[in-house]
């Protein structure tokens, strides 16, 4: 996915359904779209360097909250997920 019409087009096709995991690519495209947002605008009007890793990790860690409060008892398969298992 190199375009964010191509990543609009792989969640509509990958993440059809009520499931959790539907659900986390859902939340994950949302938020990797605002946190992109939140540096550009940083940069722009602050002139704050980007920080790829950081901005990794606020992704990954708003993901995994929002998805465990949603459904606590898939924390075990989403950490295996997280960890690449």
């Amino acid at each position: 996915m190199s375009t964010l019409s191509s990543a609009i087009k792989w969640l509509i096709k990958e993440a059809r359904g009520p499931s959790w995991i539907n659900k986390l690519k859902k939340i994950a495209f949302a938020c990797t779209v605002y946190f992109i947002w939140v540096v550009r605008n940083s940069f722009i009007f602050e002139n704050v360097q980007p920080n790829v890793g950081g901005l990794v990790c606020k992704v990954k860690t708003f993901v995994y909250k929002v998805i465990f409060t949603m459904y606590p008892q898939v924390l075990i398969r989403f950490e295996g997920l997280a960890l690449g298992s």
